[in-house]
């Protein structure tokens, strides 16, 4: 089958996109995309917006120029050219995993709705990925490789070329004369890819001609198991109760503590997948096992921390959250006039709402009678030694004491904030209201709500 065949059937079977939007490097791979898909949508029954989409890393003093040669293919190619100049963030990382970020960073930003990003990996990149990923140490889910599609932003990635090999687009751009631009630091074996495809693949395919189709194969094949470790994942976290918390997500430790350890690491890889959030490697995973599920497990004090993202455990539930920011309590008051959102910064945000207070409602415990609110409503945090009545108990507490029998999480207990009616607490947070504060049945209330970032 021809290039233009296979991308034609390809294009054919994503009816409901409405823009192709290419990964345009100006190298060969992407430059034989660009074509093929700018030529074979005018042969589709109801052509789309076809646009390309440049990513200047700055790397090389080359860089512009590439950039105006990829604009002149555009507009040869008579497709919206979209570039965007991007400065490295390296973090500790390498070169290589800072301009893939930047990179793909772009490409979520600029995604809209019914999206497709068309990339030009082929079947010699996914081989190359394989071997990269098997070095690495990597499990089934790495050596699965490159997905042929998967969400992307707001819209989804594909790769249509996966099953097609590099020397299918050399011929494809030669047979065309369509010029294209060689990164000279493709060339360079410093980057593993490189030195991998220079250096170890000549070898192995001078000693196994099928090496780079059967490596591509075997990531396809591990794709297939991958997604039968997924199918069990999802059918045990079906049985872990999973919960949507205040800042993050919860299961039912004790359930978790009934799976073994593989078990329980596949569970947390597709929850992790499942909510967005950066996968923990294996020695990562083998500290979460320590901390929370082993027999040696403190759970009380136990945190583990990967990237931007944390686990811990409280009252029997196992949590996975962004990673908290520091927190320390101000000390200024902050007066409130209860018509806006507050913003709290780090605290979250507090919000108040007008309602009928409904005594039938197990939430009217939790309404303030806005009769009785005063000259001035205030914003504070716990100093330690307050105290206060909630609605429909006979006698005071310690805060601290009512926010352990509210189960309010440890982590939270520092960030809550404290409602003053003139110097009187009348509510911690939207947990309770004090019984001198609470609207009655039929009385004009305020209803309120404390909302941290719940991201993941």
């Amino acid at each position: 089958m021809s290039l233009e065949s296979h991308m034609l059937a390809q294009l054919q079977s994503k009816p409901d996109i409405k823009r192709w939007v290419i990964a345009y490097s100006g190298g060969l791979d992407s430059t034989a995309l660009l074509h093929v898909v700018a030529k074979v949508n005018n042969n589709l029954s109801c052509p789309r917006v076809v646009c390309a989409l440049h990513v200047n890393h700055q790397l090389s003093p080359f860089a512009d120029t590439w950039q105006k040669h990829c604009q002149q293919q555009a507009d040869q190619c008579d497709v919206d050219f979209f570039p965007h100049v991007v400065e490295l963030q390296q973090k500790g990382q390498g070169v290589e995993a800072a301009a893939r970020k930047a990179r793909y960073d772009v490409f979520e930003r600029f995604l809209q709705e019914d999206d497709c990003l068309l990339m030009a990996h082929h079947s010699d990149d996914q081989a190359e990925t394989f071997l990269l990923r098997l070095f690495r140490g990597a499990g089934v889910l790495g050596l699965g490789a490159m997905p042929y599609e998967r969400p992307l932003g707001k819209g989804f990635l594909s790769r249509p070329f996966l099953n097609c090999s590099r020397e299918q687009l050399a011929e494809y751009i030669e047979d065309n004369h369509i010029r294209w631009v060689d990164d000279e630091s493709n060339e360079s074996i410093e980057f593993d890819r490189n030195y991998l495809r220079h250096q170890i693949m000549p070898l192995l395919t001078q000693r196994w001609q099928q090496a780079k189709n059967q490596l591509a194969k075997t990531a396809v094949r591990l794709q297939k198991a991958q997604q039968l470790l997924n199918d069990l994942a999802e059918l045990d976290l079906q049985q872990l109760d999973e919960r949507t918390e205040r800042y993050g997500f919860s299961l039912d430790w004790k359930k978790c503590k009934t799976l073994d350890q593989e078990r329980i690491n596949n569970v947390l890889r597709f929850w992790c997948e499942s909510k967005g959030i950066t996968l923990p490697n294996g020695q990562q995973l083998q500290q979460i096992h320590e901390q929370f599920f082993s027999s040696n497990a403190m759970l009380t004090s136990a945190i583990v921390t990967w990237s931007n993202y944390e686990c811990r455990q409280f009252n029997q539930r196992f949590y996975l959250m962004h990673s908290l920011s520091p927190f320390a309590p101000p000390n200024d008051i902050i007066e409130w006039d209860l018509q806006q959102c507050i913003d709290l910064d780090v605290a979250g945000n507090l919000d108040a709402k007008s309602i009928t207070s409904d005594l039938s409602d197990a939430t009217s415990v939790k309404v303030l009678n806005r009769e009785k609110l005063g000259k001035t409503v205030s914003v504070r945090w716990r100093k330690g030694g307050e105290r206060c009545t909630p609605a429909g108990r006979a006698n005071s507490q310690l805060v601290k004491k009512l926010l352990q029998e509210y189960q309010l999480e440890t982590w939270l207990r520092d960030r809550i904030p404290l409602i003053y009616v003139d110097d009187c607490l009348a509510a911690v947070g939207d947990l309770w209201v004090c019984d001198e504060f609470v609207a009655k049945k039929n009385e004009a209330g305020i209803q309120l709500n404390w909302i941290l970032n719940n991201k993941g």
